[in-house]
């Protein structure tokens, strides 16, 4: 059921089983799976069914990687506007990719710092395939084979390259879900489960030995504060907010909870998205919409069992070994009449204006009278853009995102500046290494070695400037890694259970706990880890006292 904070006395104590910090993908796909298991849990939700500037303004925060400002050298508030506080959180503006990690995502990599993570691919496998479902995605199949047989023929075939050098591997698309739209009929009905709304945890308040959380302490904007005790006691309100709340905790330990060895906040991950230099193909390629991100998202010529898929290249572990790289995706990407001119990058700014994405400038007459003094010009861009229509393709590039390495001094920490409930504010520090970039120069060359190799095209020189290479990235808006999941407590925050070492009952839920991230979309992991965290809370309630 559904409550407002509004509604609550000031000063309440309410009691419960379990407390879920967050209700986006990660809260309420464990809120889901509690359903019915004979646990009261409560989940508090710092926003309500709709986007709310205020609600959106109290995640404001600082930011001081210069990576993050656009074109024109300004900046607009990245924490801000990259997330979504209402229900269903990040959900909400999720594209839908969806794609298991890799074996090797787990792995222990002496090329890459600070990998590995306490637990297996096979480990993850059951709660994968469940959470396969609960994303209302298609059968549980990410090889190549399967959708070249299931797909309608002609529409995707491989590319002929060798599988020793490059791979082709298979994203598929969820509707995509949206947790608070699609699930909150079953919220609702859930007698056991109850979902308080404009609700936000601001403080975790520890027992005389510090060992437990004895109450979560909850504020509405302009209403109550209230407290929650629960024997259980999960944070998932996302790679930035699960750091702030721990840091912001600090009462009783200065330096916040579970930040005894200085690790909250650290190892910050995002996935970016690097375009390269051309790619010039010597003749029509069957298939070639596959590989072409211009076609991803929801292109129906490329579904089976009612699901779409997208393929693009990988590099096989033993060449990553060779080579020393992090795992990739690469895709081509088309490029349309218009690309980087004066008109196109107006439309754009317009296009992220009214999108309220964090990557523009405020729109100015320049931009009016740029579209305005070219009209047949500014008609033919908008044209293909929508209709993505292949006579509007002047060419391709290629297009990676490489999986980002671990770093300690990529970090979430606590600013000054307060919020509206007084909570101090978020400053971010992304630090990407010179690995990605690294990666990116090899998996270009090999890949542009198996098109000479097959014949079927070249990729011109492209050797930008070290400095330079992450200007050209565009941000996926992956918020990971910053209360990583390690066995020992002076390598990781939280546990293989993603318990927080040394407090017994608070857990942490959602793409926080990565030790690393992988070159794919975060969500089916995230959802897989809150399934697993379920049937671990069943398990611990159901243990003698």
């Amino acid at each position: 059921m559904f409550l407002e904070s509004s509604r609550i006395p000031q000063d309440t104590t309410l009691e419960f089983d379990i407390c879920i910090c967050g209700g986006g993908a990660a809260g309420l796909a464990l809120a889901r799976d509690l359903i019915g298991a004979g646990l009261r849990t409560v989940v508090l939700e710092s926003g309500g069914f709709h986007r709310e500037r205020r609600v959106q303004d109290l995640y404001a925060g600082r930011n001081v990687s210069r990576i993050y400002e656009d074109e024109g050298g300004s900046f607009r508030d990245y924490l801000r506007s990259t997330r979504s506080h209402y229900l269903g959180g990040s959900s909400n503006c999720w594209g839908g990719w969806c794609r298991p990690f890799d074996a090797l995502d787990f792995a222990a990599r002496p090329w890459v710092p600070h990998s590995g993570w306490p637990l297996g691919l096979q480990q993850l496998m059951p709660y994968y395939q469940r959470a396969q479902k609960v994303l209302k995605l298609g059968p549980f199949a990410y090889d190549a084979a399967y959708w070249q047989q299931a797909i309608a023929a002609g529409r995707f075939q491989e590319f002929p390259f060798d599988p020793q050098r490059v791979t082709t591997e298979i994203s598929q698309f969820s509707p995509p879900v949206r947790f608070g739209r699609d699930y909150r009929d079953e919220l609702a009905r859930a007698t056991d489960v109850t979902v308080i709304l404009h609700a936000t945890a601001v403080d975790l308040e520890l027992d005389t030995a510090a060992r437990r959380v004895s109450r979560v302490q909850v504020r509405h904007l302009d209403g109550p504060a209230f407290g929650v005790r629960a024997r259980e006691v999960v944070l998932a309100a996302g790679g930035v907010e699960n750091a702030r709340l721990l840091l912001a905790s600090n009462r009783q330990q200065p330096e916040g909870l579970g930040n005894q060895h200085d690790l909250v906040g650290r190892y910050f991950m995002e996935h970016g998205i690097v375009p390269s230099g051309p790619v010039v193909f010597k003749r029509p390629i069957a298939g070639m919409d596959a590989y072409d991100a211009t076609h991803f998202f929801r292109n129906v010529r490329l579904s089976a069992a009612g699901v779409s898929a997208a393929a693009h290249f990988a590099i096989p572990e033993p060449v990553q070994r060779e080579h020393g790289l992090l795992n990739s995706r690469t895709y081509f990407g088309s490029v349309f009449e218009g690309d980087g001119t004066a008109t196109v990058e107006s439309l754009q700014n317009f296009y992220r204006w009214a999108s309220r994405l964090y990557r523009h400038r405020t729109p100015a007459l320049a931009d009016i009278g740029q579209c305005l003094r070219h009209p047949y010009d500014t008609g033919r861009a908008i044209v293909a853009r929508v209709t993505r229509a292949s006579g509007f393709v002047t060419g391709y590039r290629m297009e990676h995102v490489v999986e980002p390495c671990p770093n300690p001094d990529s970090r979430v920490t606590l600013d000054v500046a307060t919020d509206g409930l007084g909570m101090r504010r978020a400053v971010l520090d992304w630090r990407p290494t010179d690995l990605q970039r690294h990666t990116i120069d090899v998996v270009r060359r090999l890949i542009g070695a198996e098109l000479r190799r097959t014949g079927l095209g070249d990729v011109d020189e492209w050797e930008p400037p070290a400095p330079s290479w992450m200007a050209r990235m565009q941000w996926c808006w992956h918020h990971m890694g910053t209360t990583r999941m390690h066995q020992d407590p002076r390598q990781g925050v939280v546990d293989p259970d993603c318990r927080v070492h040394g407090i017994n009952n608070l857990f942490v839920a959602g793409s926080s706990v990565f030790p690393t991230a992988g070159p794919d979309a975060p969500t089916l992991t995230i959802v897989a880890l809150a399934l697993r965290l379920g049937e671990h809370l069943r398990r611990r309630a159901a243990a003698p006292a």
